[in-house]
């Protein structure tokens, strides 16, 4: 499905995944006619700054290349909504993200104002309401995959199994998100993916391999970047920076840091703690869990 020479796009996402990489090359090239996100820190939501974590991570809803788009967020319902999903039981969970992202999906097929885009893309989850409304209009509409879905979680299910009772709550993928996961890929004229790898473990849970393109993650290098020799002497630090749960691979890095236990290396675990305490006290020494 050709575009447009000059093509207008919708782009709506939950949160600020890659840091909203996706709608700031779209406004950056004159592209994106308009962006829906659940929250966005600007003008009087941009005072929730000074209210603690909550408010800090809010701040972070908010990128100055995006100035002076087009922007529709939704934050008197998507500030509790994002709160629910953020302190639902592990367990439970994708439950309530399905039901948070069907919500903001909602919004977006509501309130998008431009009835015959060139194209729209939105991520997992909050894809597919608009994507079947915009369907007769000639949109090219574009899903962006976050994961390799079924593939991974029996990878993490196989890991869990060699962990017993490391996560004691664990992730449960439900049903209602599975089909609402297999919907969007049928409904999509093309499905990005960050690799080569999650896009033949899509084909193998029976998506058309030519609606699949790779498109590696985003990354900004530095204007001037430098590097530095570590002194002799010094100590290697390493910072793990993420949820601290099996899927992340939490236990192959404490199983590095076993075997590098007697080196100058000192490991900082920086994130949520999805494991069991007796888990975190098996870690060496030379590890410290920060939160």
């Amino acid at each position: 499905m050709p575009l447009e020479p000059d093509p207008s796009w919708i782009c709506s996402q939950l949160g600020a995944r890659e840091h909203y990489s996706i709608p700031r090359a779209l406004s950056l090239s004159g592209k994106l006619a308009e962006f829906h996100t659940d929250l966005w820190s600007s003008g009087p939501w941009s005072l929730v700054r000074s209210f603690g974590a909550a408010g800090r991570d809010l701040a972070g809803r908010y990128h100055a290349e995006l100035r002076g788009a087009r922007i529709f967020a939704y934050p008197l319902q998507g500030i509790p909504r994002a709160a629910l999903t953020r302190f639902t039981a592990r367990r439970n969970r994708s439950e309530t993200e399905l039901h948070h992202a069907q919500w903001f999906d909602r919004q977006v097929k509501r309130h998008h104002s431009v009835k015959r885009p060139s194209a729209f893309f939105s991520y997992t989850g909050s894809f597919l309401q608009t994507a079947q409304a915009l369907r007769d209009s000639g949109a090219l509409r574009i899903l962006g995959q976050v994961d390799p879905a079924g593939v991974e979680e029996e990878i993490v299910q196989r890991e869990r199994s060699l962990r017993p009772g490391w996560e004691p709550s664990e992730a449960i993928t439900c049903e209602a998100f599975r089909q609402h996961r297999s919907a969007e890929w049928e409904e999509a004229d093309l499905i990005l993916v960050n690799s080569a790898w999650c896009r033949d473990a899509l084909v193998r849970q029976g998506v058309q391999e030519s609606k699949l393109r790779i498109v590696p993650l985003a990354y900004e290098s530095p204007l001037t970047p430098t590097l530095r020799r570590r002194p002799v002497g010094k100590r290697l630090r390493v910072l793990w920076l993420g949820q601290v749960i099996l899927r992340k691979g939490i236990h192959h890095l404490i199983d590095a840091a076993q075997l590098l236990e007697a080196e100058p290396i000192d490991f900082t675990i920086a994130g949520p703690a999805g494991i069991a305490p007796e888990a975190i006290a098996s870690a060496p020494g030379n590890v410290r869990f920060i939160g």
